[in-house]
């Protein structure tokens, strides 16, 4: 999908950092790179939901961006530009090889929540993706403000709304989470590290127990 906001000038080799990832935060590039290893075939508009969901996540988890790329309010949800500007010419093709990154410059916990992200949401298509990441009330909509559903835009969103936002809700906020979760996301984020597992099959669609267990 071409997009009428990018600049093809330009997005490949500007870094557009975000404004708030510490330095030695992993690149994009890589991380995309992850996905489509894992799984060859995304076209663009799935990558960029999957890449916002593995942000989120990290963020949500372990308070921590998963790369340092800032990631934009663009008219179809959330884009990430510098990655936008090396894949703008496979249009609406899938992409089975990695153009340009190396996910093995990436940790092992970085490599485990890209695999959880594409084990829960990797099967769903682009549309399916961008209205879960495009929820009313959720970072992509704070970003853009008062613009309106077809107006371009290169507004951040920014890494405190998409922390805050998705330890309430989740990754999917359709759903929400349960007071018995929100415990849970609490006390993960006192430091019990304990709590992680039963974190994760929440903000990833499934249920806990009030003792924190995932359940199946």
């Amino acid at each position: 999908m071409r997009h009428h906001d990018l600049d093809p000038t330009d997005a490949a080799s500007t870094g557009l950092l975000a404004g708030d990832a510490p330095p030695g935060t992993p690149s994009g590039i890589d991380v995309a790179a992850a996905l489509i290893e894992r799984q060859p075939g995304l076209d663009q508009m799935q990558l960029h939901k999957l890449l916002y969901c593995i942000q989120a996540a990290n963020l949500a988890w372990f308070g921590e961006p998963a790369f340092a790329e800032r990631i934009e309010a663009w008219q179809y949800g959330p884009v990430v530009r510098r990655v936008a500007g090396i894949y703008m010419e496979f249009d609406t093709a899938p992409i089975q090889t990695a153009a340009r990154g190396r996910s093995n410059r990436l940790k092992d916990r970085l490599l485990w929540v890209i695999d959880q992200i594409i084990r829960e949401f990797g099967h769903r298509s682009g549309p399916d993706l961008a209205k879960l990441v495009k929820a009313e009330g959720g970072p992509w909509w704070q970003a853009r403000g008062d613009l309106g559903p077809e107006s371009p835009s290169s507004n951040e969103i920014s890494l405190g709304s998409m922390a805050e936002y998705h330890r309430r809700f989740g990754l999917n906020p359709e759903r929400g989470l349960t007071p018995a979760e929100q415990e849970l996301a609490q006390r993960f984020l006192d430091g019990d590290r304990t709590s992680l597992e039963g974190l994760v099959g929440s903000f990833l669609g499934g249920r806990t127990d009030s003792g924190g267990r995932a359940e199946t």
